[in-house]
């Protein structure tokens, strides 16, 4: 919404709110949508709690097997656009030249730090990947990570790609989500400074947590708990 003028945004509301009241059956899929859509006054008794999942089946039949790599990765899979937190990415990227750092997806910034970024000897922009490079380059990575900024919006906002790492086996580094800050840390961990992110990082690798039997369980089954299929 930052975009958007003020006459854009009264289009864009007005138009949420003529399909709030047409509507018979609401599934907010994040905090932020959940508590928007309620300040409207138009969705009492139904909308309901529906947080987006994963296609649990897909992901785990593509990443059942881990391909060993010398040096650990983190990987990013999304857009390359203002959600990211440019001065977080180049801090923490130069403080761990021990690690390479994977973007994929399509870029769509013209930000100065981000080019500054690119020039790191252990950073990759692989551009836009499909569904199955996305899976065969989370096949040999160590960490998910997710550097947004930390805007409202972004917190309270459920990413698509938090369960989608899981299901790929990989342990989750990320900006608080308040929907996900109760889980277990060997999913979800998360850091707000680079300093903090960097240290966790440091303890992901250690524990070897990407390839311990236990937690890899407890990702699928935690995958699978979140599946469309069953939250459908």
């Amino acid at each position: 919404l930052h975009e958007f003028d003020a006459s854009s945004y009264a289009f864009f509301k007005n138009n949420i709110c003529s399909l709030l009241e047409q509507s018979d059956l609401i599934f907010a899929v994040s905090d932020g949508v959940y508590d928007s859509l309620s300040q409207t006054g138009l969705t009492s008794g139904k909308m309901f709690r529906n947080y987006n999942g994963v296609d649990a089946e897909y992901w785990l039949s593509r990443t059942d097997q881990v391909i060993f790599s010398e040096r650990p990765i983190a990987l990013y899979q999304g857009g390359i656009n203002k959600r990211l937190d440019f001065d977080l990415i180049l801090e923490t990227c130069k403080a761990l030249p021990s690690w390479d750092f994977a973007f994929l997806g399509g870029q769509n910034t013209d930000s100065g730090r981000w080019r500054e970024i690119l020039t790191l000897s252990n950073v990759k922009a692989c551009g836009h990947c499909c569904l199955e490079e996305v899976a065969q380059k989370a096949r040999c990575a160590t960490v998910g990570w997710v550097p947004f900024r930390q805007y409202p919006e972004l917190v309270t906002s459920m990413p698509l790609k938090m369960y989608e790492y899981v299901a790929c086996g990989l342990p989750v580094l990320s900006i608080p989500i308040s929907g996900l800050l109760g889980e277990s840390e060997d999913l979800f961990r998360f850091a707000t400074t680079p300093e903090e992110f960097v240290e966790k990082f440091k303890h992901i690798r250690l524990e070897n947590s990407r390839t311990n039997p236990d937690k890899l369980l407890l990702r699928k089954t935690a995958a699978k708990a979140n599946s469309y299929d069953k939250k459908f």
